[in-house]
């Protein structure tokens, strides 16, 4: 939000009462160099005073990088409003060290930074607190790690509750985690133009989220996901409170089930996106799988996609899925190549098609099990979908698997 008012432009980032400023008031430039170290420029700009070789900060302080950094301990956290202009150099963990820990109300801004090789329990690269923003500008995370424990989640960052993250024009790579390979987000997130490449979660029971886990709230504008993998399930982004995709692109992702994304009781919006040759190696849903919650789906592409079980292009197993504008081509599956819509004796889910086509499906254009609540104006190569009853111990399996695998996190973030 920008506000123009007598000649200054104040920038400010609200989230829950968390503002971050940029006005006309003092700051400090510090230089990392052969002099002063990254970790005595952040002590300087945090308490505003000399530390050795690095001048004192005043107020909000930016820290330039003059040449690539390679950690040899622990830097200290971040308490203040900082920005990094990183100048396309690098800062790496040594495969040993978390780069940044952001807590205290601090308020961390990175431009043109590649983070490499950080690792830790949880949050490999960084880790922002309770009541702390990150906004990441042009910078690059690459083959940082989460790991050690069971809460082991974000190879790159991990975002408490009631933290702030933005990022923009920004890439992940090979980012690894038990849950959430590259990103594991409890607080407000919003990611524009940005890739997320060969990221992965696994190491556990039911991994879930190669690229992504979003706990809280999360937007995303034009933004790619590829390639990414999970053992278990969400092989590019698990999905567990509110979602918005705008323009999203996700492709070649994999998971033993829910090859592109899965919804677990959570909402989710979709506009003007694709997801195009996923897939689910053991279990159902070859792009999308939505268990629980509410996911709708507007002027897509769904292609390609692939599973074992059911539900090549779209898997709905309970909650409810509303299509409009979408077109399902070339997905393949055992039962519902290109729709899947499950049912039991408990809970039934229910579909909503509308100006949609489904074609060359492998297994049947739709198939349906739980409610067709609505059926407008669509094109399918079958007759329409089939409405029968069946019972799939593989869909059960994978429900129970991941009920277990919510109340474990629901535990371990409870004690975090």
């Amino acid at each position: 939000m920008r506000i123009l008012c007598q000649n200054i432009t104040i920038v400010c980032l609200v989230c829950a009462g968390l503002v971050m400023v940029s006005a006309q008031v003092d700051a400090a430039d510090i230089m990392v160099d052969a002099k002063c170290t990254l970790a005595d420029a952040i002590m300087s700009a945090n308490w505003d005073t000399e530390v050795r070789e690095c001048r004192a900060g005043i107020g909000p302080d930016t820290i330039h990088l003059t040449e690539h950094v390679t950690l040899t301990e622990t830097l200290p956290p971040i308490r203040s409003q900082i920005t990094i202009e990183g100048k396309g150099h690098t800062v790496s963990g040594d495969n040993q060290f978390r780069i940044f820990y952001v807590t205290d109300g601090g308020l961390l801004t990175i431009n043109r930074l590649t983070v490499i090789d950080a690792q830790a329990n949880f949050g490999g690269a960084i880790v922002l607190d309770d009541w702390t923003a990150l906004q990441i500008k042009s910078s690059v995370f690459a083959g940082n790690r989460a790991g050690g424990g069971d809460l082991s989640y974000g190879g790159a960052i991990y975002s408490r509750e009631n933290a702030t993250l933005v990022i923009t024009r920004s890439r992940f790579i090979d980012n690894s985690a038990l849950d959430g390979g590259a990103i594991y987000t409890d607080g407000d997130s919003t990611i524009t133009g940005s890739s997320f490449r060969g990221n992965s979660a696994s190491g556990g029971d039911y991994s879930t989220g190669g690229a992504l886990v979003n706990r809280g709230s999360l937007t995303m504008f034009n933004s790619v996901f590829e390639n990414n993998t999970a053992a278990s399930y969400a092989g590019a982004l698990s999905n567990f409170g509110r979602l918005s995709i705008i323009d999203g692109k996700f492709s070649g992702n994999s998971a033993g089930g829910g090859g592109a994304l899965v919804n677990s009781d959570g909402d989710v919006d979709i506009l003007d996106s694709e997801f195009i040759d996923n897939a689910a190696t053991l279990s159902v849903a070859g792009a999308i799988s939505n268990n629980g919650g509410t996911i709708d789906i507007w002027n897509s592409t769904i292609r390609g996609n692939a599973t074992p079980v059911t539900g090549g292009g779209l898997m709905v197993g309970y909650g409810r899925a509303t299509l409009n504008g979408v077109t399902l081509d070339n997905n393949s599956a055992a039962e519902g190549g290109g729709i899947f819509v499950y049912g039991d004796e408990r809970n039934k889910a229910e579909l909503h098609l509308r100006n949609s086509s489904i074609s060359n499906s492998s297994g049947g254009d739709c198939v349906v099990d739980g409610i067709l609540a609505e059926y407008v104006d669509n094109t399918l190569e079958d007759a329409g979908c089939i409405q029968r009853s069946l019972v799939i111990p593989a869909f059960d399996s994978l429900v129970d698997g991941l009920v277990s695998s919510f109340q474990a996190q629901d535990r371990a973030t409870d004690e975090k």
